[in-house]
């Protein structure tokens, strides 16, 4: 919820260089000074918040159903996998 709270989701397919949209990925502190980005920006800067709170956490790329890409976080907190 604190990520939710501060970064708004925003598509990468308005950055466009030489007419052709970019995907580009941020940092956390330049997803946290935006305070917006795509899939994956959340999802760095939600791994990075978790692990920098001692769990261990990781940012995984893959496609949704409809095969488009997509990235999310998945933490693992004892013995269970939380995505």
């Amino acid at each position: 919820r604190s990520v939710l709270k501060h970064c708004r989701y925003e598509n990468d397919s308005n950055s466009k260089i030489s007419g052709k949209a970019q995907d580009s990925w941020q940092t956390s502190a330049e997803t946290l000074e935006r305070g917006s980005g795509d899939c994956e920006d959340t999802s760095i800067l939600l791994a990075d918040w978790l692990i920098s709170r001692g769990f261990d956490a990781r940012v995984v790329i893959g496609e949704t159903e409809a095969f488009q890409g997509h990235a999310w976080c998945v933490v693992r907190i004892e013995d269970d996998v939380y995505l």
